[in-house]
């Protein structure tokens, strides 16, 4: 992993570009980096609801492989609202 990675998963976990910098002008990318891993790690999940398991569960039966595709498809899109 190279610095432009770190600044990267930064901008992807905050949403914010500026990042942080220090007073010679350039961005602290590990502070940066540590920040977002803080952000992000007590970010408040949103799990499914038992109907909403069932409902996806009954739209795709025996399809295993779509199943879980619209359950990761359901579940960013609730936690991923507020960003």
């Amino acid at each position: 992993m190279n610095w432009d990675d770190i600044h990267n998963i930064y901008i992807h976990i905050t949403g914010r570009a500026e990042g942080i910098v220090m007073a010679g002008g350039k961005a602290d990318l590990p502070i940066m980096f540590a920040e977002a891993l803080r952000e992000y790690l007590h970010k408040e999940w949103v799990g499914l609801k038992a109907e909403e398991i069932n409902h996806i569960f009954a739209a795709n039966a025996g399809y295993p492989e779509r199943m879980m595709q619209e359950v990761a498809k359901l579940l960013k899109e609730k936690n991923n609202a507020n960003d």
